[in-house]
């Protein structure tokens, strides 16, 4: 059974994200989840807060972090941070952080380098790994993923 929230407050990642138009799917033992493409989404939340103008929180600093897969010594010693200021600022996960604009925009940009050879590695992967089809090449080209 499933039924569809008009929104639905998504907090997996450790703060509040609001997605809209949501199918809830219900497990054999009568337990509710989220039907979406996880990696979709974080890859979607990921250039969300790429793009947003507001200081970074402790929550989304360690989400970042942990997207880079990198642990908080090596990130602070590439940032020029003390590990221990990270740290802190991860653990007060409502606040924000004490990153200069400098900083944050370093951490932007690193992490936009990081999804930019994920997805073209993805991209090679479908690319190069699939056999192609013999199609009608009048019909419409297919679109998945608009949502960007």
């Amino acid at each position: 059974m499933s039924k569809r929230l008009e929104e639905y407050i998504f907090t997996t990642f450790g703060f509040p994200v609001m997605l809209r138009d949501v199918e809830i799917k219900e497990t054999e033992s009568g337990e509710d989840y989220i039907d979406i493409d996880m990696k979709a989404l974080e890859h979607i939340v990921i250039k969300v807060l790429l793009k947003s103008k507001t200081a970074l929180s402790g929550a989304k600093l360690a989400f970042l972090r942990k997207f880079l897969n990198i642990p908080t010594k090596e990130l602070g010693t590439q940032m020029g941070i003390a590990t221990i200021d990270l740290k802190r600022w991860e653990s007060c996960t409502r606040e924000p952080t004490g990153l200069t604009t400098v900083q944050e925009n370093r951490l932007k940009y690193f992490v936009l380098l990081h999804l930019q050879v994920m997805e073209q590695k993805e991209l090679s992967k479908q690319l190069f790994s699939e056999k192609y089809e013999q199609i009608d090449n009048n019909a419409p080209l297919e679109i998945d993923e608009y949502k960007y």
